[in-house]
């Protein structure tokens, strides 16, 4: 990988670009003003990204990788990680995962990490815990502007660590937005509520989480009702 940090990072390497927040950087790559990254768009043919097999991509030349992976492919970064440093390392090495270069295809959104991001005449949004208690949310659109923007100017956030929420709000109230706006389409809403119990019951055994939650998602029922219980508890803030 280049080391030159006070320009613009110009060669782009990025991973899970077909998930709901991969989507969203290819579109921003485009729209930030002033910088026209290249992009090299990487996909995978299987959800197991740490096979070895004969080369097929080579990292050598890129700025930087961005890696958006989740659910299944969260533990495969550490693979990406180890095969940049081999890229940076040595031209001859090569990036030996299986993978494909493919920049025009995007995942369903997700039904239930992300309710509202779907047209349905019913939309059926989970509360956990205390409905009212304030946490952080992130638009994937804020997340990638401020990714990409980053790798335009990396010299302000070099070796540092940055939190970026969109906005602070309880559950219940995004509940009330979601019907503010869904209900002027006619549209609605419903809510299933629960339990800090029951959710801390569904993190320590993901089998007894609701089918349609575990069997409809590709992000793990024990890791959603974390998230969901930090949410309700006011505990889900990014430190400034």
């Amino acid at each position: 990988m280049s080391r030159a940090a006070q320009g613009p990072l110009n060669t782009i390497a990025l991973f899970g670009a077909t998930g709901m927040l991969g989507s969203a950087f290819l579109e921003t790559y485009v729209v930030v003003e002033g910088y026209k990254p290249k992009v090299l768009v990487f996909m995978r043919p299987s959800k197991v990204l740490n096979t070895r097999y004969e080369q097929h991509a080579q990292l050598r030349g890129t700025d930087a990788l961005v890696s958006v992976l989740s659910g299944p492919g969260y533990a495969s970064r550490y693979t990406l990680l180890d095969a940049a440093i081999k890229a940076g390392e040595d031209e001859k090495e090569r990036f030996i995962l299986h993978l494909k270069l493919h920049p025009h295809m995007v995942q369903p959104t997700e039904p239930f990490w992300c309710p509202w991001d779907q047209d349905v005449d019913t939309y059926n949004v989970p509360v956990a815990g205390d409905g009212g208690a304030l946490a952080d949310w992130s638009c994937r659109k804020d997340v990638a502007r401020y990714v990409v923007a980053t790798l335009a100017k990396p010299a302000l956030s070099a070796n540092a660590v940055l939190n970026f929420p969109s906005v602070t709000m309880s559950q219940n109230a995004m509940v009330e937005l979601l019907r503010k706006y869904a209900g002027a389409k006619g549209h609605k809403v419903t809510v299933r509520y629960f339990s800090a119990e029951q959710a801390h019951r569904f993190v320590a055994d993901a089998s007894q989480a609701p089918q349609e939650i575990a069997k409809s998602s590709a992000i793990p029922a024990d890791f959603y009702f974390v998230v969901k219980i930090l949410q309700g508890s006011g505990y889900f803030k990014r430190p400034p």
